[in-house]
C-alpha cells in the first residue's frame, strides 16, 4: 500500500516539475522573442529615421521674404539670411532661394546653410545672378567645422537651375553646407534635399546675452574698441548683430551701423568679438542681438561716452549743459574732431581746443551740407574774436564767419580772408555784407566795406554807391566794393 502512493506521488510531482519547468521554458521564450522584437522595432525605426529624405523646394512662402528660421522645424536654417525671389528658370515652381536680394544688396559668398541635426547625404540645384561663366563648389562641414565632402568647383549654368551639387557622409555627421559661386555672386537654390537624422526639437527658451567689454556707463577717449561678450542658450544661430546707435545730424536718413559677428564654441555658451575701428564721437550705445532655431531673440545693450578729455574739459570750464546744452553729434576732419552741442561747438586740434557760439555757430552750422557732421567751412582755428565796427569774426580752416552785424552773419572763403588779411585786415577793406555768390563766367563774390582798390589783377574792385545807412545807419560807411575771384 505505502509503495503504491509512493509510486503515485512520485510520478504526480514529476508531472508537475516538467510542467513547471516547460511553462517557465515558455515564458522565458516568449520574453526572449518580445525583446528581440523590441531591438529590430529600434533598429528599424533608427534607419527609417535616418534615411528620410526632406526636399524644400520654397513654393510654401511668398517671393520678398527674408529666411533665416522659417523652415527650423523642417530641420535646417539659413545663419546669415537668405532673399526668397521669383525665377521663372526655377528647377521647380517659381520660387528660388539667394544668399542675397541682388537689387538691394552686395553680397560676398558663400551661401551658408546649416542643419539642426546630423545628415548623410544633401543635394541641391543652383543657379547663379551673373551671366559671366564662373565655377561653383559645394563643401559639406561637421559639427566641428572640418569639411568632410566637397563636390566642384565645376561649371554653373546662368540663370538656370540645372547644375546639380551633392554632398555625402558615410555616417549623418554634415552640419553645415557652404555654397560658393565665382568671388562675388548671388548664389541662388532650388529644390534642396537632406537625408538623415530627424530635426531637432525647437528651443523654448531665448538666449541670454551678456556684453562684458566694455562696461557700461564708460567714459572713453579711443578712435577703436572691442566689443566682448558671451551667449547662453540651445539651438543659437552662429552669428549675432552688432548696432551701433550714435549722435547724427536730424535731417541724415542713415540707418545705424549694423554688422555680422561671429560666435566662437559649439556649447550652449558662446562668446563673440567685434573690434571696431573710426567710432563716433559722444553717447554711444552698442546693442549685440542673436537668435536661435526657433526664432526667439535675445539681446544686450551697453551705454558709453566716447569724448575727447580736453573737448570734456572745455565744455566743463566754459559752462557745461547751461552754456552748450544737451551734445547732438560729432565729426571730425584732419586732425581735428569736434563735437556739436544744442547751442555751440567744441573741437580739438593736438591739445588746442576752440569754442564755436552764439551766431557763428549758427551760421557755421549752416553752411552744413545735407547730412554732413560739419559745416563747409571745416573746424575753427582761432577762437571767436572782435572785428570792425563791433563786428565779431572767427577764422575756420575753409574761411571766416562775421557776426552781430546789423543785416546778419556772413561768411567769407579762405581765398577771401587771405586777399582781406594782405590788403590790411578789416580796417583797411571793412567787412561783408552778404555771402559769396556765383556769378556768370564762374566767379565767386563778396561784397565788403572800404575796399581798396588792390593791385594784383586776380582781385578786382568795383565801387559802388549805398545810402548812408546801408549797412548800421553810420556815415563812416560810404562806399560798397565787391571782391571778384576767377575759379
Amino acid at each position: 500500500m505505502f509503495k503504491v502512493l509512493d509510486i503515485f506521488f512520485v510520478r504526480v510531482l514529476r508531472n508537475y516539475f516538467k510542467n513547471y519547468v516547460w511553462s517557465t521554458f515558455v515564458r522565458k521564450l516568449r520574453l526572449i522573442a518580445i525583446v528581440l522584437a523590441t531591438v529590430a522595432l529600434v533598429i528599424f525605426a533608427q534607419v527609417f529615421v535616418a534615411s528620410q529624405v526632406t526636399t524644400l523646394d520654397f513654393e510654401d512662402l511668398p517671393a520678398g521674404t527674408n529666411v533665416t528660421t522659417q523652415y527650423s522645424r523642417r530641420g535646417v536654417l539659413f545663419p546669415r539670411g537668405a532673399f526668397l525671389d521669383t525665377d521663372r528658370a526655377a528647377h521647380s515652381g517659381m520660387r528660388v532661394l539667394r544668399a542675397a536680394n541682388p537689387t538691394t544688396e552686395f553680397h560676398q559668398g558663400p551661401f551658408v546653410i546649416q542643419f539642426t541635426s546630423g545628415q548623410s547625404r544633401v543635394r541641391l540645384f543652383a543657379g547663379r545672378w551673373f551671366t559671366e561663366p564662373a565655377n561653383g563648389t559645394l563643401r559639406a562641414f561637421n559639427a566641428g567645422g572640418a569639411v568632410i565632402a566637397q563636390d566642384g568647383p565645376k561649371p554653373v549654368a546662368p540663370r538656370a537651375f540645372t547644375t546639380a551639387f551633392e554632398v555625402r557622409s558615410p555616417t549623418p555627421s554634415i552640419m553645415r553646407i557652404e555654397l560658393e559661386i565665382g568671388s562675388a555672386d548671388f548664389e541662388s537654390i532650388d529644390d534642396l534635399e537632406f537625408e538623415g537624422g530627424a530635426p531637432a526639437p525647437p528651443p523654448t527658451v531665448a538666449p541670454v546675452v551678456q556684453i562684458t567689454s566694455p562696461v557700461n556707463n564708460a567714459q572713453l577717449d579711443v578712435s577703436s574698441i572691442n566689443i566682448q561678450g558671451a551667449i547662453t542658450g540651445d539651438g543659437l544661430l552662429p552669428t549675432a548683430t552688432l548696432r551701433l546707435d550714435s549722435g547724427r545730424p536730424p535731417e541724415s536718413t542713415a540707418p545705424p551701423f549694423t554688422s555680422s559677428v561671429s560666435l566662437s564654441g559649439s556649447s550652449r555658451t558662446r562668446t563673440f568679438e567685434a573690434p571696431l575701428g573710426s567710432l563716433p564721437l559722444g553717447p554711444l550705445t552698442f546693442t549685440v542681438e542673436v537668435e536661435n532655431s526657433a526664432g526667439l531673440k535675445g539681446s544686450a545693450a551697453v551705454h558709453l561716452t566716447n569724448l575727447p578729455a580736453p573737448i570734456r574739459t572745455r565744455y566743463a570750464s566754459s559752462g557745461g549743459t547751461g552754456a552748450f546744452g544737451n551734445f547732438r553729434w560729432g565729426g571730425g576732419e584732419g586732425g581735428c574732431r569736434i563735437a556739436i552741442y544744442e547751442r555751440g561747438a567744441i573741437s580739438v586740434e593736438g591739445a588746442t581746443t576752440q569754442t564755436v557760439r552764439g551766431e557763428i555757430f549758427n551760421k557755421w552750422l549752416s553752411l552744413r551740407d545735407p547730412g554732413a557732421f560739419i559745416g563747409r567751412l571745416g573746424c575753427p582755428i582761432t577762437g571767436e574774436r572782435d572785428a570792425l565796427g563791433g563786428a565779431k569774426a572767427q577764422d575756420f580752416r575753409k574761411g571766416r564767419i562775421y557776426a552781430t552785424l546789423p543785416t546778419g552773419a556772413y561768411y567769407v572763403p579762405s581765398v577771401f580772408t587771405q586777399a582781406i588779411d594782405q590788403l590790411g585786415g578789416e580796417t583797411a577793406t571793412g567787412v561783408p555784407i552778404a555771402d559769396p555768390r556765383s556769378s556768370l563766367g564762374r566767379d565767386v563774390a563778396v561784397s565788403a566795406i572800404q575796399t581798396p582798390r588792390p593791385a594784383r589783377p586776380t582781385i578786382h574792385s568795383r565801387d559802388k554807391r549805398e545810402p548812408p545807412d546801408a549797412l548800421d545807419g553810420a556815415s563812416r560807411w560810404r562806399s560798397v566794393h565787391t571782391f571778384r575771384i576767377r575759379c
